[in-house]
């Protein structure tokens, strides 16, 4: 899910050192959230990222084909080379579920069972978190619990069908669940934590 320390997971995947046993599919990407909607997206048009360039469906439609290329030549190498291919995106929390079905689909067509790491933040950390960053950016003016899709047990819910559908297309042996909270994490560090989880070794402190 969102404020759960993405961003430095996806840089570190993108500029670390390279371990051959793995291959962070970014498609010259940091974040792969654009990516991820272009292609399995819903109404990838009126993705957020794309209305804000104001690119045209026509525009859109002609970059999903180009992407779907290239995402799949990244995919087969990775599988010529005996790698594990990663992708991360934290559009894939809110997306539908056909949407994540065509994920699947195309992962499994090209060899991959795909695992799903998801990160889990507490409720209050992240109502501080998100409201910190959207106050920064003028987006919201105060702390509201309904605006954030916090307030109580609706919030809780929402986030509980939000797994269900996760195991529902990739299934429960398939969906490995972590919790962003500091002293739970390898070395305090999400960095750390997702390299620890994958198998994979990180120099990051």
């Amino acid at each position: 899910m969102h404020k759960t320390g993405s961003s430095s997971i996806q840089e570190w995947l993108y500029f670390g050192p390279e371990d051959p046993a793995f291959h962070f599919v970014s498609l010259g990407r940091v974040n792969g959230s654009a990516v991820i909607e272009a292609l399995f997206g819903d109404r990838p048009a009126d993705y957020w990222r794309h209305r804000g360039r104001h690119l045209s469906t026509a525009r859109v439609e002609h970059m999903r084909q180009k992407l779907g290329r290239r995402f799949r030549r990244a995919l087969r190498q990775a599988n010529a080379r005996s790698q594990t291919p990663i992708i991360s995106a934290e559009r894939c929390w809110t997306m539908s579920e056909p949407s994540l079905g065509r994920l699947r689909d195309l992962l499994l067509e090209e060899g991959f069972e795909p695992q799903v790491i998801a990160y889990l933040r507490p409720i209050r950390s992240y109502a501080e978190s998100h409201f910190v960053e959207s106050f920064r950016s003028l987006r919201i003016a105060s702390l509201d619990p309904a605006s954030l899709g916090l307030d109580g047990a609706p919030g809780l819910a929402r986030w509980s069908r939000r797994l269900e559908l996760l195991e529902r297309v990739f299934g429960s042996h398939r969906l490995i669940l972590r919790p962003f909270v500091r002293p739970l994490l390898v070395y305090g560090c999400a960095v750390q934590d997702f390299c620890h989880t994958i198998g994979r070794t990180s120099q990051t402190v």
